[in-house]
């Protein structure tokens, strides 16, 4: 199973996604063609998570349309300040009320526990590439390693 995740730097902004039921990229997102590919990898019904840099992951959702690719929102469009790009339909399985630091997934998430690997650095190589950017990184870095339902059984015991 895989999962997608989200981050931004602002959490208030995930809780204007979970308000409005919208997600987009950012204007700090690395070029137009990248968002591009990358809307275009990403298949509705998908679960996902917000990874809020300042507090870990949060609020499981699921996407409930196809990124409009292409597009940009701003002013009266966009519930956000400034321009955004790709938007699509989410369904939150949960407030962004909760939160699961980076700490506690490495000593507690099953497929980091039992990896066999070093935990800190199979975190670090997973979700480092998310601090400091406000929407979908690239293919590789938005599909978290592949997980088993003992994963989303945690996060979901966590977050809900």
């Amino acid at each position: 199973m895989k999962i997608y995740i989200f981050s931004s730097k602002n959490i208030d902004h995930i809780h204007i996604a979970e308000s409005t039921g919208m997600w987009a990229s950012g204007s700090a997102f690395e070029g137009k063609l990248k968002q591009e590919t990358v809307a275009q990898l990403f298949p509705v019904g998908s679960l996902c998570f917000f990874w809020a840099s300042e507090k870990g992951l949060t609020m499981p959702f699921t996407s409930t349309s196809v990124p409009v690719i292409g597009t940009e929102i701003s002013g009266d469009e966009s519930p956000w300040e400034g321009t955004w790009h790709n938007p699509f339909k989410l369904s939150s399985l949960a407030k962004p009320t909760k939160f699961v630091s980076a700490d506690e997934l490495k000593t507690n998430m099953p497929v980091l526990v039992n990896s066999g690997k070093d935990a800190r650095s199979l975190l670090r190589s997973q979700l480092s590439p998310l601090y400091g950017v406000e929407s979908v990184p690239n293919k590789d870095k938005t599909v978290w390693f592949p997980i088993t339902q003992a994963d989303i059984d945690y996060l979901f015991a966590r977050l809900m």
